[in-house]
Formats: structure tokens, C-alpha cells, sequence
């Protein structure tokens, strides 16, 4: 019987002789001993990918009362290329909950404003985080939240005014984006 000790893993199986300069690959393993048993893992079981971050919705006039998809079409980062700039869905191909967030801010000075809302949807029908800001003159909405999704779930983002006429939806990226990430370690 091979009996594995720290001199036969110094020796034969790590060296120390590289070290690993840049965030691993997502296909990069790592050995761990469960209960003694040395076992390979994915380094992806243990990082929060999927994730994404988009900016610079490109809806242009929004309508009053109309609840529209935000168009994102800048991503910052999209780690395994789950988010659709085509759709403006984040579908992540992995099951696990996400920590989704998102802020927008209407370019608005009125004062006839009662209502902005912004609302991520699950699978196009489900509201699953929702924020809302009554008061007027370029005001924000945002929020945040853990969501619990299947590898075949999408989420959007959309957003709603009330102003009476149209609005833009600012393009600033300190101001208007979408993101989420997986939460590594639970289920």
C-alpha cells in the first residue's frame, strides 16, 4: 500500500517549484485530503463564478407607466459568459444562489413623479427583488438581494416611472448597473 506523507507530497507531487502568478482558471484543480483521501476539486466549486457586472443601458426615452427591460449593453466583467447583451439576461449554468444587485437613476428634474421602481424578474414573471423611491429630481433606486436559481433560470432587470411624460434612464456607470455572482460554500 502507498502510504502518502508530507515528504512523498514535497518530493513527488508538489514541488513549490512554480508558483501560481494570476487567478486560476476555472478548470485549474486543486488536491485536498477528505478524511485522508486525497481527492482533485475544480477550483470552480470554490469561487464565486458565475458572476457579471453591465453598465450603460441603452433604452434611451423611456415611456411613462410602461415597465421596460433595462438594456445594458456594456459588460465590465462576465466570467463564463452568462450574461446576453442581446436579451439583457443573466442565465448563470450553474445552480447555487446569487447575490444579485442593481441601481438605476432616472434623468429627471420634475417634480410629478411618484413612482420609480425597479424590479429584477426571475424567468420573466417572478419579482424577486424589488426597490422603489418616491421622491423626485434624479432620484435612485436600488437593491439588493440573494436569489436561489437553477442552471436553467434568468433573471432581468426592469425598471418603471410615472413622471407623465418620457424620461431617460442615465448611462453613468457610478449610477445605473446590474450585477450578480454566485455565493460560493452554500446551497
Amino acid at each position: 500500500a502507498l502510504q502518502v506523507t508530507g515528504a512523498k507530497l514535497n518530493t513527488d507531487v508538489i514541488s513549490a517549484q512554480t508558483a501560481l502568478a494570476e487567478q486560476p482558471a476555472s478548470d485549474d484543480e486543486i488536491i485536498i485530503s477528505d478524511a485522508g483521501t486525497l481527492k482533485r476539486l475544480d477550483i470552480s466549486h470554490i469561487q464565486n463564478t458565475p458572476a457579471f457586472h453591465v453598465e450603460n443601458p441603452q433604452n434611451g426615452s423611456m415611456a411613462t407607466a410602461t415597465e421596460e427591460v433595462m438594456e445594458f449593453d456594456t459588460e465590465i466583467y462576465d466570467s463564463d459568459g452568462c450574461f446576453d447583451t442581446s436579451t439583457f439576461r443573466f442565465t448563470p449554468a450553474v445552480q447555487g444562489k446569487y447575490f444579485v444587485y442593481f441601481s438605476l437613476r432616472w434623468q429627471s428634474s420634475t417634480t410629478t413623479c411618484t413612482r420609480l421602481n425597479a424590479v429584477v424578474y426571475m424567468n420573466d414573471t417572478t419579482s424577486m427583488l424589488h426597490g422603489r423611491n418616491n421622491n423626485t429630481d434624479y432620484s435612485h433606486v436600488h437593491g439588493s438581494g440573494v436569489i436561489n436559481m437553477d442552471a436553467d433560470d434568468f433573471i432581468e432587470l426592469k425598471g418603471y416611472h410615472n413622471l407623465g411624460a418620457d424620461s431617460e434612464i442615465t448611462t453613468e456607470d457610478e449610477t445605473t448597473y446590474f450585477g450578480a455572482f454566485r455565493v460560493a460554500g452554500v446551497s
